[in-house]
């Protein structure tokens, strides 16, 4: 969520958390995993913050992923899905 504004940062957010909620009681649904970048620019962090906050209140099981992580989450992912038999598409 590297936005150039704080307001945008919060309605990304926002929105995130809506499609989210609307996928609450639906039984196909596991894990919702969300992948953050927190912003480079300072006047933007305490949004970030905010809106990491909202994200929270999703109503599903999720996985909140910071960028930083997002290598290893790839790569635990990677793992898990062969595992499960499920394979690359070309």
């Amino acid at each position: 969520m590297d936005y150039a504004s704080a307001q945008t940062i919060q309605d990304r957010a926002t929105k995130v958390l809506g499609e989210a909620s609307a996928l609450e009681g639906n039984s196909e649904i596991g894990t919702y995993y969300i992948l953050l970048g927190e912003p480079q620019l300072e006047s933007n962090k305490a949004a970030y913050n905010k809106a990491k906050n909202l994200l929270n209140k999703i109503p599903l099981k999720k996985e909140i992923i910071e960028e930083d992580a997002a290598d290893d989450f790839a790569e635990e992912l990677s793992i898990y899905m062969q595992d499960h038999g499920v394979t690359r598409s070309s």
